[in-house]
């Protein structure tokens, strides 16, 4: 689908599904309102999957709030950090959220290989292993 920005969507440019492609018609603009914004959403979710997120995002180097954790393809996976703070140990500790596709809601992970911190993640730069999948090859990526 290549980059669709939140203005463009807002100047009346609306996506259009095309046979297995889509192409691009503008039509009257939509108000930057809370209800545009959903519909937006809506259509970002529709054509978003994790290559395309691969694709798109920018390469990170560590774990941090905001830095998603993502195996690209089919089948695939990725998660996002929402949080992140340090234990009585001083350790940082993570905080994930996940969806499904096509687009579902967004849910913080429970930590069953650590209960006694959950819903916090010590996580490395190793194979990481969440409550709804074991990420053994994955990139850090990020949103600018």
């Amino acid at each position: 689908m290549g980059l669709y920005t939140w203005d463009q969507y807002c100047e009346g440019i609306k996506v259009v599904p095309s046979g297995n492609d889509i192409k691009f018609i503008k039509t009257s603009p939509s108000p930057y309102s809370h209800e545009s914004l959903r519909k937006y959403l809506d259509v970002v979710y529709n054509y978003a999957s994790t290559i395309s997120l691969a694709k798109e995002l920018k390469r990170a180097n560590e774990f941090a709030a905001g830095t998603i954790v993502i195996y690209p393809g089919s089948p695939s996976h990725c998660f996002i950090i929402i949080d992140q703070a340090t234990d009585s140990n001083g350790k940082k500790v993570f905080k994930l959220a996940e969806g499904y596709f096509p687009a579902q809601s967004i849910y913080v992970l429970s930590n069953l290989i650590e209960p006694d911190i959950s819903p916090w993640y010590h996580l490395q730069k190793s194979i990481i292993t969440t409550s709804s999948y074991k990420f053994i090859d994955y990139e850090l990526e990020s949103f600018e």
